[in-house]
């Protein structure tokens, strides 16, 4: 994804939401200091990830195939000292002169009185004797584990069956006497959820660290469970989000997403590991990857000190004018990825075109003046790092509540910028269209939702809603009424100046505004 495309998204990202975002640390350290990658350079390090994900993607296959022979080798001198201590049985019970008992001494003293002891435990080989956890089949203690344990909640029951019923209840994160190389990987990718606004401390706790630092078969069946309930509890905030859209308000109309792609995850956790099992079952579309990218560079500036929130002076900032806010101004825009020449507290023309793209982004008039009241272009600067990561976070959530397909064309309305885009992804410039809506106020929002387009009318009629009506146009009318002279030519201009024509109940006639008793209406 461009510079240009990253920067916009940065700039015009504005949020409406109503629940509280999730507390925020960033745990990146020896960071350099920052400066606008190029495209060689981006290029570069490009092709190092994916040489490096291609080396441990074979690291990773080798080491698997390893354990999966030892293990095959072990299961096979298991079973074969079975058969013959099962044959050896079968012989002495045909012939029991076959297996004569130890010999006898001849002398055996009188017994004499010893005070009660306990039998020390005896040894056994191997071979002939394996704990409680393998004296029956893995797959039945793991199966009986997810009926039976009262830790478990009917969500991630249902999650698990789904999940190890694909594998007929084989274990994936437990082998024999040892964790498995599957579960290593899951503890090394719990910290990389923060690629997808979800936070590591979410998800392993103290439980899920005792459990795999003191493994032991006892407490196999109790790892192997609680390591896939976190392994599939990423997958689905990942895939369908951690909260339900109910919950939020009447506002947010989006029906919750159930997730089912446990066979993608089976075959995923198997040979790419945790973390691209987790990217798989992700949202897909560029909206979401976008933000993806621009949640990296802010946390990234984060851990170098991230940055402040800029308010306007109570002057016009424009060409010529100098001062500590236009400094503050331009080490922002240099932090977002602009290229500024000069980073002083002068306001030169390379920074008026510089505003003048922010104020495009933020649907804004472009005129690379900042005035005291040009709130959209402020609102850019008027925010923290911390702040919009939170929202960068948030947003993500309400992209999992949409389909996993888009569709191959459609609508995307974003509400917070009043716009509305049509896209065909299909096309090499998908974006056919951008236009300015009209959304509801702040006290009655336009709700979020998903549905389908079946009529496109072209300039259409449009008769006011009740609710507006009665408590916007109504009271304006009359307000204009309550000049007693003026009164009737107010209205008159209103109707005309707005375009209104008013009609009786079955919309057969037009009635003159001024007829109407505006002042007693039922």
């Amino acid at each position: 994804m461009g510079n240009l495309q990253v920067q916009k998204i940065l700039m015009g990202f504005l949020i409406i939401t109503s629940f509280a975002a999730a507390n925020l640390s960033s745990n990146l350290a020896n960071a350099q200091s920052y400066r606008p990658l190029s495209k060689a350079e981006i290029k570069a390090q490009e092709k190092a990830e994916k040489e490096r994900l291609k080396a441990e993607k074979r690291a990773r296959k080798a080491r698997e195939e390893a354990e999966e022979e030892a293990r095959e080798q072990q299961e096979k001198l298991e079973k074969r000292a079975r058969k013959e201590a099962e044959k050896r049985a079968k012989e002495c019970r045909k012939d029991p002169r076959r297996c004569p008992p130890p010999p006898q001494s001849a002398y055996t003293p009188a017994p004499t009185y010893q005070p009660y002891q306990p039998a020390p435990r005896p040894s056994y080989e191997p071979s002939y004797y394996q704990p409680s956890y393998y004296q029956q089949n893995p797959a039945d203690t793991l199966r009986t584990e997810i009926s039976n344990s009262y830790a478990i909640s009917e969500q991630d029951r249902a999650r698990l069956n789904s999940f190890y019923s694909l594998r007929a209840y084989e274990p994936v994160f437990t082998r024999s006497n040892q964790l498995s190389y599957t579960a290593q990987d899951l503890k090394r990718a719990v910290p990389s959820v923060i690629e997808h606004g979800l936070h590591a401390a979410d998800y392993w706790d103290q439980t899920a660290e005792d459990l795999f630092t003191a493994y032991t078969l006892n407490n196999a069946a109790a790892a192997e469970v609680k390591l896939a309930q976190i392994f599939l509890k990423i997958a689905n905030d990942v895939s369908v989000g951690r909260v339900d859209p109910r919950e939020i308000g009447k506002e947010i109309r989006f029906a919750p997403r159930v997730f089912n792609r446990f066979a993608d995850l089976n075959i995923a956790i198997q040979g790419a590991g945790a973390l691209e099992a987790w990217n798989r079952v992700g949202p897909q579309h560029d909206r979401y990857l976008q933000l993806q990218v621009v949640l990296r560079r802010l946390r990234d500036m984060e851990a170098m000190g991230g940055f402040k929130a800029i308010y306007p002076p109570s002057t016009t900032l424009e060409i010529g004018v100098s001062g500590p806010t236009v400094l503050a101004l331009k080490t922002r825009a240099q932090q977002l990825g602009y290229v500024v020449d000069s980073v002083d507290d002068i306001f030169d023309e390379q920074f008026a075109e510089i505003v003048k793209d922010i104020q495009a982004t933020n649907m804004a008039p472009a005129t690379g003046i900042l005035g005291p009241k040009d709130y959209d272009a402020w609102e850019a600067f008027g925010v923290t790092s911390a702040r919009r990561i939170q929202q960068v976070e948030l947003t993500m959530e309400k992209l999992r509540w949409l389909p996993e397909a888009l569709g191959e064309r459609h609508l995307f309305v974003n509400l917070a910028k009043q716009s509305l885009e049509v896209i065909d992804p299909n096309l090499a410039n998908p974006m056919l269209r951008r236009q300015r809506i009209v959304g509801g106020r702040f006290e009655r929002k336009t709700p979020s939702m998903q549905d389908k387009v079946t009529t496109v009318v072209l300039n259409p009629t449009w008769t006011v809603p009740l609710t507006i009506f009665s408590e916007d146009k109504l009271p304006a009318i009359r307000q204009l009424l309550a000049d007693p002279i003026n009164g009737l030519a107010a209205v008159a201009e209103y109707f005309t100046t707005h375009r209104f024509v008013v009609f009786n109940s079955n919309m057969t006639q037009q009635i003159d505004p001024t007829t109407v008793d505006w002042m007693n209406l039922n």
